[in-house]
C-alpha cells in the first residue's frame, strides 16, 4: 500500500532485494499489481508506478513465453502513457499507447477487455488519429464482438464523434 512519499522511497530502495528470489511469474504478478491504474496519482505513487512499469516491460520482453507477459506489456505501457499525460507529454503518451499494442494478446485482453482511460484522455486532447490507429491495432487480439466494437469506434473518432469508450466489462480496470 502506498501511504506516503517516504514509504515509497523505502520500498523503492528495497525492491531489487525483494524480487531477487522470486520466480519470473511472481515478479510479473508483483509488478502488475503495482502498476494498477486505480491507484491515485500521488507524487510518490507516480514515481513507483513508472519504475515498476519500466521493470514490467523489461521483464515481459525478456520472457515473452510467460503467460503474463502480454498483459504486463499492455498494462505497463498504458500506465506509462497515463503518467506521461499527467506530466503533459502528449507525444510520449501516444508512443506508449502504440507500444501497448506490441503484444501477442492474451485471454484477458481478448475476452475481458482493457481500460480505456488513456485512449479517452488522448481523444479529449485532440489525438484522434492516434487513438483510431490504436483501436485498429487492438482488433487483432480482441474477441470478434469486441473487435467489431473497436472498429466502429475507430471509424467514428476521425469523423469528430466521441464514442463512449468503455471497457467491455465495467469492472475491468488495470
Amino acid at each position: 500500500m502506498y501511504l506516503d512519499w517516504w514509504d515509497n522511497e523505502r520500498r523503492f530502495a528495497r525492491l531489487p532485494a525483494l524480487v531477487a528470489g522470486l520466480s519470473v511469474t511472481d515478479r510479473m504478478k508483483l509488478l502488475d499489481r503495482d502498476i494498477d491504474c486505480r491507484r491515485p496519482p500521488t507524487r510518490g505513487f507516480a514515481l513507483m508506478s513508472q519504475y515498476d512499469a519500466h521493470q514490467a516491460v523489461t521483464l515481459a520482453t525478456e520472457h515473452p513465453e510467460n503467460p503474463m507477459a502480454a498483459d504486463l506489456i499492455f498494462d505497463a505501457n498504458t500506465r506509462l502513457g497515463l503518467e506521461a499525460l499527467r506530466g503533459r507529454d502528449k507525444q510520449a503518451a501516444v508512443q506508449y499507447l502504440f507500444a501497448a499494442t506490441e503484444t501477442r494478446g492474451s485471454e484477458r485482453l481478448r475476452y475481458v477487455g482493457f481500460t480505456t482511460e488513456l485512449p479517452r484522455s488522448l481523444v479529449d486532447r485532440g489525438e484522434r488519429s492516434a487513438v483510431a490507429e490504436f483501436l485498429d491495432r487492438c482488433v487483432r487480439f480482441s474477441s470478434a464482438e469486441r473487435g467489431r466494437q473497436l472498429q466502429d469506434w475507430a471509424s467514428q473518432i476521425p469523423k469528430g464523434t466521441n464514442p463512449d469508450l468503455q471497457p467491455s466489462n465495467p469492472a475491468v480496470v488495470l
